[in-house]
């Protein structure tokens, strides 16, 4: 039976968001914003990390707004979420896990027992072939403890947990806004940033964050023509990528929620992507609904609506490594303790912790400053009366060798470097030629021609790079833009200024291909 009453809660950039549900209806709300964690520092306790500010700061929020429900369902930021999409060929269902098991270590950065994951399997046909398609969601166990440990401490039972992305899917779900037979794409515009979502069948199948900084004010580059001419760029490749991705799969329809930009910005949007769009502000996602203002109350309302929508799937990464299809979160039996108790007796616990572990510590350090004595005097031997001079002259020497070693021009590190480089390449772009020059010379001037064994000297090495490539959009102003951005990126890349601090586009023109299509030819200079 899902519990009729509930806390929602979701973990934002800027701070946390509570809603506490009777069925559907919002009856409380709050946020925590991170900023107090610097303007109500708690007084006297500046060496206690920032998750024990963090619990005060919780703790005074439930108190002040008065939350009557213990059970929390809590919503996930997408930028610790990942979500992966594969296919697997088709198995018994009790076989489905084992398989599951196997293939997601193709698809996962860590392994898998550093994460705590989900999965929902749905049958599909695949070139005529009958197989189970599995959409996969999981989080790692450091990131999830982090957010679990502080709503315990703070008095709150977290029962059950899933990607907000999922809770957003939810509440759009909730509202008609989003029909789960379709493959929709929900779009959360900010002023500076944005987040696409991908969902079909219930479930989420593409998650994508990008930046939409613009330029400084009184610039060119700032007009808002060429900043939406950017932001539908940014949209067609997030289609075009989960496309690619999904075997050819097509998003029928477009939700744009607006927060804080103007809905006349989404003017064209429509043709532009040669989809349906709907626009609204993101007020207008829940009527009647005055307390939620923000997109992250959007996201807590839908965490709490879990087991209430049945045409969408409960993800709960609270569980564990489990199958999450079928799983729906069950309210938890309250803390018997009352929180305020628990506090004080941490506090008690803490002081007198701390005690014993100075008078440990202290002892402890004694002990080792004793021994460490008795193993120098050890290894030195007879020449425990050496001056200290003759060690201070061999330990010079040394650091002169391994200095000189570092400094030998290793052009391996420019290999690493490439496949760095790639990676940082978009889509509809490459590479034609790449032409590389070495100059190394040794620091303070030519090396010695005679070298006895205490010369050693540092070898400045430094390298040269001009790549010339293609850009291919379809489109010469598109491509320009593709072009510039990636400039952009190499130029503010860390990893690139080390080895090449001076990044020029020497080159960039229009070229016809003779088969009635142009493509960009671009020069770049390291």
């Amino acid at each position: 039976m899902v519990p009729t009453q509930k806390l929602g809660i979701y973990w934002g950039n800027t701070g946390i968001s509570l809603v506490e549900l009777s069925k559907d209806a919002v009856v409380n709300s709050a946020f925590v914003s991170f900023a107090d964690m610097e303007a109500n520092a708690v007084v006297g306790l500046s060496t206690i990390n920032a998750d024990l500010r963090l619990l005060d700061i919780v703790q005074r929020t439930l108190r002040s707004s008065s939350f009557s429900v213990g059970n929390a369902y809590l919503s996930l930021p997408s930028k610790d979420i990942i979500v992966r999409w594969f296919v697997i060929p088709w198995v018994k269902p009790d076989e489905v896990q084992g398989m599951v098991s196997f293939e997601a270590k193709k698809y996962l950065p860590f392994a898998m027992d550093e994460l705590f994951f989900n999965y929902y399997p749905s049958t599909i046909t695949k070139d005529g072939t009958r197989k189970i398609g599995i959409v996969l969601t999981a989080i790692r166990k450091v990131h999830y403890e982090r957010y679990y440990n502080v709503l315990v401490q703070a008095g709150i039972n977290v029962v059950y947990s899933e990607p907000s992305a999922m809770s957003l899917l939810r509440t759009m779900v909730y509202r008609k806004l989003v029909n789960t037979e379709q493959t929709s794409a929900i779009l959360i515009a900010r002023e500076e940033s944005c987040e696409i979502v991908i969902a079909s069948k219930g479930h989420i199948r593409f998650i994508r964050d990008f930046s939409l900084r613009p330029a400084q004010a009184g610039t060119e580059e700032n007009s808002d023509d060429l900043f939406r001419l950017k932001f539908f760029n940014e949209i067609r490749m997030s289609l075009d990528f989960f496309s690619r991705d999904n075997g050819g799969q097509d998003v029928a329809k477009i939700i744009a929620v607006s927060s804080g930009l103007k809905l006349s910005f989404f003017d064209g949007m429509s043709e532009d992507v040669g989809l349906p769009v709907q626009v609204m502000e993101h007020f207008q996602v829940l009527e009647n609904t005055n307390a939620l203002v923000d997109i992250g109350y959007l996201r807590a309302f839908g965490v709490g609506l879990s087991g209430q929508v049945p045409t969408v799937i409960d993800f709960n990464l609270s569980e564990g490594n489990v199958h999450g299809g079928a799983k729906k979160a069950e309210g938890a039996r309250p803390p018997l303790i009352p929180p305020q108790a628990l506090l004080v007796a941490a506090v008690v616990c803490l002081c007198a912790g701390l005690l014993a572990a100075s008078w440990w510590w202290i002892n402890g350090q004694m002990q080792k400053e004793q021994a460490l004595k008795q193993e120098v005097s050890a290894r030195l031997g007879r020449n425990l009366d050496t001056p200290r001079e003759d060690f201070d002259s061999k330990i010079t020497l040394l650091n002169k060798k391994i200095e000189a070693v570092k400094s030998l021009p290793l052009k391996r590190a420019l290999a690493d470097f490439f496949v760095y480089f790639v990676k940082l390449m978009p889509a509809g772009m490459w590479f034609d030629n790449v032409d590389i020059a070495y100059t190394s010379t040794s620091q303070g001037g030519a090396a010695p021609k005679k070298l006895s064994a205490a010369d050693y000297y540092v070898v400045k090495t430094s390298a040269r790079m001009s790549i010339t490539g293609f850009a291919s959009l379809g489109d010469t102003n598109a491509e320009f833009e593709l072009v510039n951005q990636f400039v952009v990126k190499l130029r503010n890349d860390a990893r690139i200024k080390q080895l090449f601090p001076d990044v020029k586009l020497k080159s960039l023109q229009a070229r016809d291909t003779g088969a009635k299509q142009k493509i960009t030819a671009f020069t770049i200079d390291f």
